[in-house]
């Protein structure tokens, strides 16, 4: 029901014996390995029959990149076993949404960004922040939350979740569980654009469209009104073009009917008044 991890502390004279209850994992982590930083939650109490303080753990975080590089991979195997990855969970956008949410920092440049790019290309579209922690230990869970709550917001068509730039270590937090498994929970489409152009997270992975920034991310889910308008324009010009061509081919038609009809009347009065 337990795993013991022992954890080397500050120097090699130091050791505190660390306990993970199965209650607190769904599974056994592989990735620790000897001389890993890592950070821990949970509560210190001493052991009564050794008399020794023990660290009872609720979480363990990598901290180093080697560490969170065994951690993302062992993570990503095992839901890719669960098909959280595969391509035919991956969900259509709508073409023009009404109503899209946006889970990001409210105090982050990516929201002035998305905000930018929805009006300019599409202001009739209702944008509602869910703000959440993009970066730091509390920020799954409170992006895990966002998610869940932006699928039910009525009205919502898409959610894009994104994150400004920042150092490749913050990346770290869209690779925890909670996140991957909030974004192919949530009811609607989710876009992601994290702002970073040379690796890719897990959420990324389980998002139904994956972009590099959140302006990209913007251009994907807000259609562009300037284009639309002009493409309408064009199918104006021609339908009007086609309609006044099968007018000219009517009239015309008319015309010989009208010529013929009168050449056979002028015969038939003709022909009358030899009878006569």
């Amino acid at each position: 029901d337990l795993h013991s991890f022992p954890t080397r502390r500050s120097s090699d004279l130091v050791v505190v014996s660390c306990v993970l209850f199965r209650s607190y994992t769904d599974r056994i982590f592989e990735w620790p390995k000897d001389g890993d930083s890592v950070l821990v939650t949970g509560s210190v109490e001493v052991y009564l029959k050794g008399g020794a303080y023990q660290l009872y753990a609720k979480r363990i975080m990598p901290l180093g990149l080697g560490a969170q590089a065994r951690a993302k991979e062992e993570l990503r195997e095992v839901l890719s076993r669960e098909g959280l990855f595969d391509p035919r969970h991956k969900r259509p956008l709508p073409d023009y949404p009404a109503r899209v949410a946006v889970v990001t920092s409210p105090s982050g440049a990516a929201i002035h960004d998305v905000l930018k790019i929805s009006g300019a290309r599409a202001p009739f579209v209702d944008v509602v922040l869910v703000p959440a922690l993009v970066q730091g230990f509390d920020a799954p869970e409170r992006i895990a939350t966002a998610l869940s709550a932006s699928g039910r917001l009525q009205g919502v068509e898409c959610v894009i979740l994104t994150r400004g730039g920042g150092a490749r270590d913050d990346l770290s937090v869209f690779d925890d569980e909670r996140v991957v498994r909030a974004v192919r929970a949530c009811p609607v489409p989710v876009v992601t654009g994290i702002g970073h152009q040379t690796d890719s997270s897990l959420a990324d992975m389980a998002a139904d469209v994956a972009l590099p920034t959140p302006s990209a991310a913007a251009e994907r889910v807000f259609p562009d009104s300037g284009a639309l308008l002009s493409d309408l324009s064009l199918r104006k010009a021609a339908i009007t073009l086609s309609a006044a061509k099968v007018c000219e081919r009517k009239l015309a038609f008319l015309q010989r009917f009208s010529e013929r009809l009168g050449h056979n009347y002028q015969i038939g009065r003709a022909s009358c008044r030899e009878r006569v």
